[in-house]
């Protein structure tokens, strides 16, 4: 199976061409990075596979799927981590909380956490190297350590596909390796 899948993609954003007759395969599962100079589209191409901005023309597969038509459908089956988040400007909670929220919003109401989706939540947290920052106040963290809970919200829900929009902004060199 394929994860993603595109054929002649062009986008037109304010009347400029992000992206001009892209076409490209991955295969699932595979680590593949996309790689480019400022401007050169790589964020316009992952909002566009989520189904986030609409394509002026070509085709998208995700997971097999039609991420315009089946927007609700590709996206549970997405984690996304992008460039910049504005979750610290309107969210005071807890870290724990922030992550949990999305292991939340991958179940069927009635929407309680249970003792298992907790442990995933720490396991998680634990992972990405912020488990003690767990009861913090998410916009009280540093910009690195904000990237780092975001990373965790993403994996918490054990995506399919995991779309990573310059994930180590703001995080330092020790914590990448």
């Amino acid at each position: 199976m394929k994860s993603v899948e595109t054929s002649g993609l062009t986008v037109r954003l304010n009347g400029f061409e992000a992206l001009s007759n892209v076409t490209l395969s991955l295969n699932h599962p595979t680590f593949t990075a996309i790689i480019g100079p400022n401007g050169a589209g790589k964020t316009t191409l992952l909002k566009t596979i989520l189904g986030l901005i609409r394509p002026q023309s070509g085709n998208i597969r995700v997971m097999g799927l039609d991420p315009i038509k089946e927007p609700k459908k590709v996206r549970s089956m997405v984690g996304y981590v992008p460039q910049r988040d504005r979750t610290s400007i309107f969210v005071p909670m807890k870290t724990k909380d922030v992550v949990m929220m999305s292991r939340l919003a991958s179940k069927r109401p009635p929407r309680w956490a249970t003792e298992y989706d907790e442990i995933v939540v720490r396991k998680v947290l634990r992972i990405v190297g912020v488990e003690d920052l767990a009861d913090r106040r998410f916009d009280e963290l540093s910009g690195g350590q904000q990237q780092k809970v975001l990373i965790a919200r993403a994996i918490v829900s054990e995506p399919r596909l995991l779309l990573l929009d310059e994930p180590f902004n703001g995080i330092d060199v020790r914590s990448r390796v």
